[in-house]
């Protein structure tokens, strides 16, 4: 839907958009409309010419506007910036609507969304931009950057915060509140190809590594979890934490440069994580206890690892982080733990050892709540 944007006073100096063309800057421009902000900015040009470009900004308002350039030869909206004095250019929203500006077409479609447009994304291999929202109805919008097409409107539960569109693998991935990653055909709009289970809380970015076939997604508790395309699953989980002091101000972006495998994430600090192959001279086991391990026990309910060595010591392990969550020693004093095994409801670790006793334990705080002592110290 076309339609003139409410009374607009003039274009103010809020937001500054420069492009550029191989080794030559085409054109600075100030824009703002004035009741909404503008919240992302997508921006293409055609790399073989550099005579086309289109720009797609996304509002407050759930507006998503599109502004494409014939002839960015000759500069953007057929303005040069070779004079100093002028280097900065007010331009009146009303004026590019009217097309008086060279080789320009401006196109806004008010409300797109019901709440507001927090990303934006040009595809050339579809022809079109997609958008998206945090409303449930309007939660992604692939629309024709003309307008003459249907557009397709994607409904996804509590909406979307964040989406990326894959040429090479020709897919469209989302992520939001509901903390499910989907994937989805394009074309296809009721239902996604694949469903994304493992993260505990918001999607708030994400990436697609074409070359590696992975995606990268960031959720609201400074996890980066790293996932494969084609067999879904989850191969790699990383703890912002641990790269630097995220918790006043948890990273809330992702940048990737898969040219040198460099994933940049952050909001007040930034982030760099590099993936580095390690040779096989380099490589080193990990040892996760000094004695040999006797059992070692999944627990479904909590999603752990529970293991117990010779030593008489107890680890237990988060399989999403694989980090330890707890340890406790001396589970039967100086003697050998022989045996291991959860309760019917998972939730109490019996254990038996070398001295001849049982004891029940509350695993995840190491408190032991019961000692049967079996008046045998054989096994």
């Amino acid at each position: 839907m076309n339609s003139v944007l409410p009374p607009v006073r003039d274009i103010l100096g809020s937001q500054v958009y420069r492009l550029t063309l191989s080794h030559s800057i085409i054109g600075k421009f100030v824009s703002e409309i004035a009741e909404f902000i503008t919240l992302d900015l997508s921006v293409r040009c055609d790399a073989p010419s550099g005579s086309i470009g289109v720009l797609i900004f996304g509002d407050t308002d759930g507006g998503v506007g599109t502004i494409c350039f014939r002839n960015l030869q000759n500069g953007i909206f057929g303005l040069q910036t070779g004079n100093k004095q002028a280097s900065c250019h007010r331009l009146n929203w009303y004026d590019l609507l009217m097309c008086k500006y060279d080789d320009c077409v401006v196109q806004y479609s008010q409300q797109l969304h019901k709440e507001w447009t927090r990303k934006v994304q040009y595809c050339p291999k579809l022809n079109c931009f997609v958008s998206c929202s945090t409303d449930t109805n309007t939660a992604l919008i692939m629309c024709d950057v003309d307008r003459r097409r249907k557009t397709n409107v994607f409904k996804v539960n509590k909406g979307v915060n964040s989406f990326e569109y894959s040429s090479q693998w020709n897919v469209i991935v989302t992520g939001g509140l509901d903390r499910l990653l989907r994937m989805w055909n394009p074309y296809v709009t009721t239902t996604p190809t694949a469903s994304l289970r493992g993260h505990e809380s918001a999607i708030l970015h994400l990436v697609i590594n074409d070359k590696g076939g992975q995606i990268v997604s960031l959720s609201k508790d400074n996890l980066i979890k790293v996932w494969d395309i084609q067999s879904h699953g989850c191969i790699q989980t990383i703890n912002c934490q641990k790269g630097g002091d995220t918790s006043l101000h948890p990273p809330t972006a992702l940048c990737l440069y898969d040219k040198r495998n460099i994933l940049l994430t952050g909001a007040y600090q930034l982030l760099m994580l590099e993936n580095e192959a390690k040779s096989h001279n380099t490589y080193s086991e990990v040892v996760t206890h000094q004695s040999p391990l006797c059992t070692a026990l999944y627990n479904e309910n909590f999603n752990q690892i529970v293991c117990g060595c010779m030593g008489s010591v107890i680890s237990v392990w988060d399989v999403e982080t694989g980090e330890k969550i707890i340890q406790y020693s001396k589970v039967h004093g100086d003697r050998e733990i022989t045996s291991m095994t959860f309760d019917p409801s998972g939730r109490r670790l019996l254990t038996g050892g070398r001295d001849g006793k049982v004891k029940i334990w509350n695993f995840n705080n190491g408190a032991c709540l019961s000692e049967i002592d079996m008046g045998d110290t054989s096994e």
